[in-house]
């Protein structure tokens, strides 16, 4: 398997192996199919690759960092708008800590990097937030070693 796919599969075993955010999140999703989710399943996490840019050569002999974007997003239920608000902070920040513990997730990836935090309210009940998830990781090309 490629590092990019070794990769993606230490993400999502690592963030849904986090107990503190498990206290959080009732439901993992790593797709980006639509889902209509009900109040028992709240909190959410959403994670799915969105994209491989181009590769970057480096200047390491014959070595180069393949990248993989992920968009990842949690969302919650609450009809008290000041706990909601609340709620979707703490969830951001569950989600973010749980990626922090380990950046080289398991030494599949050279660096990790995260967008700034987008928060929506939903109607009267449901908040969410996003961002991305830039993962590199450093792959030497074949006789280079």
């Amino acid at each position: 398997m490629g590092h990019i796919y070794n990769a993606w599969a230490a993400f999502k075993t690592q963030v849904s192996g986090d107990t503190a955010l498990n206290v959080l999140v009732k439901t993992f999703k790593y797709n980006r199919d639509e889902q209509a989710f009900q109040k028992k399943d709240f909190g959410v996490l959403i994670a799915f690759p969105t994209s491989i840019p181009d590769e970057s050569f480096i200047t390491v002999p014959r070595g180069k960092i393949v990248d993989l974007i992920i968009s990842v997003g949690g969302k919650v239920a609450n009809e008290n708008g000041d706990s909601r608000e609340d709620d979707i902070i703490k969830l951001d920040e569950a989600i973010k800590n749980a990626i922090e513990k380990d950046l080289t997730l398991g030494n599949k990836a050279t660096i990790v990097n995260m967008g700034a935090s987008s928060f929506n309210m939903l109607g009267d009940i449901y908040a969410e937030t996003s961002f991305q998830v830039r993962i590199s990781s450093l792959r030497f090309l074949v006789g280079a070693r």
